[in-house]
């Protein structure tokens, strides 16, 4: 399994693991996540600061990827509030036979907070996801909504919090050390 923000110029890149997964991992023995997390090219910009592709690219790219029994590819959406999920945008660019749709909370990091990212999905509350879940459906979309183990959150070991807490840590050493 890959997941990636789509880098542009990575061509080269995409076009190996295209054809490493068509040689070894055929009929779903591989897993494609692009991380887009808003429909807003404006807002996208804001969460991923890097030159990456367009929805039109990864979608030409995706419906290649997606071959008879491989796994589709995924699109994921860290749902944070006052970054659109259009899925009327959606649609218009990610075919649902070769595009799954997965909605995951913003797990409450650093980075998180000194940005203000505020979760859409309320981990302690799948219910909350129920709106846009039932929306992406309505378009034909099949709908993974991962929601981790709330009490990783709690201790720290979410995903992009145990980062934060080993860098403080190793800065503390330095310091004490110096």
């Amino acid at each position: 399994a890959i997941s990636t923000v789509a880098p542009k110029n990575s061509e080269g890149f995409f076009e190996k693991l295209l054809d490493i997964k068509n040689r070894f991992y055929r009929g779903g023995k591989f897993q494609l996540q692009f991380s887009v997390h808003t429909t807003d090219n404006k807002k996208r910009d804001e969460l991923i600061p890097i030159s990456k592709m367009s929805f039109q690219e990864i979608a030409d790219y995706g419906r290649r990827f997606c071959g008879n029994g491989d796994k589709k590819v995924t699109l994921n959406f860290a749902m944070t509030k006052g970054y659109p999920v259009d899925v009327d945008i959606a649609r218009q660019y990610f075919d649902p036979d070769k595009f799954i749709i997965k909605l995951t909370p913003i797990n409450p990091t650093e980075m998180a907070m000194c940005n203000e990212l505020i979760s859409e999905i309320d981990a302690y509350n799948p219910a909350s996801a129920d709106q846009i879940i039932n929306d992406f459906r309505s378009q034909g979309y099949d709908v993974i909504l991962s929601i981790g183990e709330v009490e990783e959150n709690k201790i720290g070991s979410n995903c992009g919090q145990f980062v934060t807490q080993l860098k403080e840590s190793e800065m503390h050493k330095r310091n004490y050390n110096s």
